[in-house]
């Protein structure tokens, strides 16, 4: 059974989708959508660097990965 990650932050979701982990689904209405993302078990080593300020990204990757979910929660999954 694969274990699956839930968070409402829009931010870290954007890195998720950078990083290129699987989004499973998106839950609750446009403005308060709970990402679910496949867990493969470097989501919180991922989210202890975020929260550390230690990763480095590409920014037009992260640009393209946060318009990407913005079309995501604004149209259908």
């Amino acid at each position: 059974m694969e274990k699956l990650y839930r968070t409402t932050d829009f931010d870290f979701s954007t890195l998720l989708y950078y990083e290129k982990k699987k989004l499973k689904n998106l839950e609750g209405p446009p403005n308060r959508r709970v990402f679910v993302f496949v867990d493969d078990g470097t989501i919180d080593e991922l989210r202890l660097k975020y929260i550390n300020r230690e990763l480095l990204v590409d920014p037009q990757g992260l640009w393209n990965a946060t318009k990407a979910i913005k079309t995501l929660i604004h149209g259908n999954l």
